[in-house]
């Protein structure tokens, strides 16, 4: 067996004793962390789902002890210190984050595609309002409280007002987005 296989066994047995739970867990945590760098911007999702996976396996092939009860919130620790360094990076930067730019993601046991009825709710606001929402949104996961103040400065309001202006557009968007699933639904 080559290292790949290796780490991908270790991973598998780390995850479930019996190997078709296992192969499982694995393909229903990989669709989750394929949406959850989807929903935050990441051009890259599926790669990145399996660089999270990857990691997770090298770790416990080299004999890494990874004791937790829930294996998902370990895996999801993973994938958010990756999307930090996904931000960091200058391709994350050179591309404004809008509704139209966000990669869809295909969930074959989904009926409803959650990324198109956020792109189509995105585009009921303001430019202004979606740029705020996304930046907001993509970097309060690693937001130090000086750059939410920088950025309130930015705006010309205070802090407390930039809560209030992206909990505004965050009921627009759940509104937008309750209403598309209920017409999903109806028709």
């Amino acid at each position: 067996m080559n290292n790949d296989e290796l780490n991908f066994k270790a991973l598998l047995e780390w995850l479930d004793a019996d190997p078709k739970r296992a192969a499982g867990l694995y393909e229903g945590f990989r669709v989750k962390l394929v949406k959850f760098f989807a929903w935050r911007g990441c051009r890259r999702a599926e790669e990145y789902a399996d660089l999270t996976l990857d990691k997770v396996a090298k770790k416990l092939a080299a004999g890494g002890v990874i004791q937790t009860e829930d294996k998902f919130h370990y895996i999801h620790g993973v994938a958010l210190n990756l999307l930090y360094d996904y931000f960091r990076t200058i391709e994350s930067k050179v591309i404004p984050i809008t509704g139209e730019n966000v990669p869809p993601v295909e969930d074959p046991d989904e009926q409803v595609d959650d990324m198109e009825m956020m792109r189509k709710c995105l585009q009921f606001l303001s430019q202004p309002e979606c740029d705020l929402i996304t930046r907001y949104e993509i970097e309060k996961l690693f937001a130090e409280p000086s750059r939410r103040r920088a950025k309130a400065k930015s705006l010309g309001i205070s802090v407390k007002n930039l809560y209030l202006k992206v909990h505004r557009i965050r009921e627009k968007l759940r509104k937008c987005l309750k209403e598309s699933l209920l017409t999903e639904e109806a028709g």
